[in-house]
C-alpha cells in the first residue's frame, strides 16, 4: 500500500519538519518584542534585526508546509479516502491561509519597521505582539485538526 511507501513517509517527514522549523519559533517570537521595547536602542535593533530574519526564515518553511501536505493528499488520496473534501484538511488550509495573511500583513511590515528604527516603537511592538499571539493560536488550531481530524 502507497501510505507505507518510502516515497509517501519521505512527504510525511517533509510536511512535520516543515512544520517545525516553520511553526516552532512562533511560540517563541512574541517575547521578543516585548524584551527589546526595554532595551536601550543599540540592543533593540539588534534583538528585532534577528527576530525579522527569524521570521522571513520561517516563511519559506510554512510554504514547505502547505507543498508537502498536497503531496501527501495526493499521494494518499488515491489509496484511501483523503482528500480536499474532507473537512478538517479543507480547514487547515484556511487556518495555513490566516497565519501566512497574519505573518506578512501584520508581522512582518511591524518587524521591518522596528529593525529600521521607522515609526513608534510601542505601536509597532504591540501591532507585532498581537500578530504572533494570532498566529500561535492558529498554529494550535491546526495541531488539533492534523491529530483529530474533525469530521472523518
Amino acid at each position: 500500500m502507497f501510505g507505507t511507501s518510502t516515497a509517501y513517509k519521505t512527504l510525511v517527514l517533509l510536511h512535520i519538519l516543515s512544520a517545525v522549523v516553520a511553526f516552532g519559533p512562533w511560540f517563541l517570537n512574541g517575547l521578543f518584542p516585548q524584551t527589546a521595547l526595554r532595551r536601550n536602542q543599540g540592543e533593540a535593533d539588534a534583538i528585532n534585526t534577528v527576530n525579522l530574519r527569524v521570521s522571513t526564515l520561517t516563511q519559506f518553511a510554512m510554504y514547505g508546509v502547505v507543498v508537502f501536505g498536497f503531496g501527501i493528499i495526493g499521494a494518499k488520496a488515491k489509496h484511501v479516502d483523503l482528500g480536499m473534501g474532507k473537512p478538517w484538511v479543507g480547514s487547515a488550509i484556511v487556518v495555513w491561509v490566516a497565519i501566512v495573511g497574519v505573518l506578512h500583513g501584520l508581522v512582518l511590515p511591524a518587524q521591518k519597521k522596528l529593525a529600521n528604527n521607522d515609526g513608534d516603537r510601542a505601536a509597532l511592538t504591540q501591532r507585532q505582539s498581537l500578530g504572533a499571539a494570532i498566529i500561535e493560536v492558529l498554529i494550535v488550531v491546526a495541531v488539533y485538526l492534523m491529530v483529530f481530524k474533525p469530521g472523518q
